[in-house]
């Protein structure tokens, strides 16, 4: 086993227009890690790295998670991504918020919320709905309270895997945020789907390393080599702002869609393992969104 996962969808509203909420969510980030701290920060000295008490603070273990002491999951990984990544979409009567949280950070997931929860507050915004997501995507109801217990859905890597569909022709790549991948120290503003999947294969091999059971099994040289091969049917991507009104150097990335045949089992498998976690630059906090839909 690598690792596992829950994935939930949470229901945001607020008294403002649902664009300007998104976009106050998407500038949310710092505004969370700040919660979360506050919520869980037993000694309040500020500096996580050398707090004496780090070695069980959940804060530390989300946001300043050390390095491996094994030195090739060190060399092959270097920082430790986030165990979290938020997606964020506008709705007619707010904005829907999907979050996944991996590995051992499942245990924190109710101090995610509702750290989440006391960030929304400055922007009028409430939590009305909450979701436990399946493999499938299909939603099951929680009640939504202080705590946000509710019963814990996991979700294995290993069987999002194994329930990728193989025999998919012609698999389409939507890009429902801007993604944010860097090339040559600067921001792509062109998509590279091989680009893309090397990155996935780095972000979740890494999740997987630091907060699963052991190391996903991936053959780096085969999928690399693989993905050279997916052909592109059509391509419609352009570079746009996360959200109307917020800047596009910040915000900023690819978004669209393209469809590609002779796509690999193994790189379909990567991508839609990946799109659990987003892409790219700013994956935790809703940047890099995507999802990949196999035609009937």
């Amino acid at each position: 086993m690598s690792f596992n996962f829950v994935q939930r969808r949470l229901l945001v509203k607020s008294n403002a227009d649902s664009r300007q909420l998104l976009a106050a969510l998407y500038q949310g980030a710092r505004a969370f890690q700040e919660e979360f701290k506050l919520l869980c920060c037993r000694v309040r000295s500020g500096e996580c790295d050398a707090c004496a008490a780090r070695t069980d603070c959940p804060a530390a273990e989300l946001f300043s998670q050390l390095l491996s002491n094994d030195p090739a999951v060190v060399k092959r990984h270097q920082k430790p991504p986030l165990p979290l990544a938020f997606r964020f979409a506008a709705a007619a009567d707010g904005v829907e918020c999907y979050l996944t949280v991996a590995g051992g950070a499942v245990r924190h997931l109710p101090s995610i919320i509702t750290a989440f929860r006391r960030s929304l507050k400055p922007h009028g915004a409430l939590i009305t709905g909450i979701w436990n997501i399946g493999y499938h995507g299909e939603m099951f109801d929680l009640d939504v309270s202080e705590s946000y217990e509710g019963d814990l859905m996991l979700l294995s890597a290993d069987e999002v895997m194994a329930l990728s569909d193989s025999s998919a022709d012609s698999p389409v790549l939507e890009l429902l945020s801007p993604l944010r991948l860097v090339r040559n120290g600067s921001i792509c503003s062109t998509f590279d789907l091989q680009l893309l999947v090397r990155s996935q294969m780095r972000r979740i091999s890494a999740i997987s390393a630091y907060y699963g059971d052991a190391a996903l099994e991936l053959d780096y040289g085969l999928l690399s080599s693989e993905v050279n091969r997916c052909v592109p049917l059509e391509e419609h991507f352009e570079y746009a702002a996360a959200a109307e009104g917020l800047d596009r150097k910040r915000f900023g990335g690819i978004i669209g869609c393209g469809e590609y045949r002779r796509v690999p089992a193994g790189v379909l498998q990567i991508l839609e393992l990946g799109a659990c976690f987003n892409a790219g630059k700013g994956a935790a906090w809703g940047m890099g969104s995507y999802r990949v839909r196999i035609r009937p």
